[in-house]
C-alpha cells in the first residue's frame, strides 16, 4: 500500500490530476483481511464516482464498530456459558 500511496503523492506533487475513484480502489484493495467483505461491498455496490473520502472511510469505521460489538457479544455469551456450566457442578446433593 505504501508504494501506491507514494505514487499518488508523487503524481499530485507533479501536478497530475489523480481521480479519487482511483485512490478509493487502491485503498479498498489494500485493507486488512477483516475489511475484505465491506471493501468488496463498497466497490461493487457503492457508487465509486459519487462517494466522498469521508463516506468510504466512514463505512469502513462503521463496519469495524459492528465487528467489535459482535466480538464483545460472543465473548459475553462464552463467559455466561462457562459460568452456567461451572455452577451446575457445584450444587449440593440430597
Amino acid at each position: 500500500m505504501h508504494v501506491d500511496a507514494d505514487r499518488v503523492k508523487e503524481a499530485k506533487a507533479l501536478g497530475e490530476k489523480v481521480e479519487e475513484k482511483y485512490v478509493f480502489k487502491k485503498l479498498l484493495r489494500a485493507v486488512s483481511n477483516k475489511f475484505v467483505n465491506i471493501a468488496a461491498t463498497i466497490e461493487f455496490f457503492g457508487s465509486m464516482n459519487t462517494m466522498t473520502k469521508e463516506e468510504v472511510i466512514g463505512s469502513l469505521k462503521a463496519y469495524e464498530g459492528k465487528l467489535k460489538l459482535r466480538r464483545a457479544s460472543t465473548d459475553e455469551q462464552l463467559l455466561l456459558a462457562r459460568g452456567q456450566g461451572s455452577s451446575q457442578g457445584c450444587g449440593r446433593s440430597h
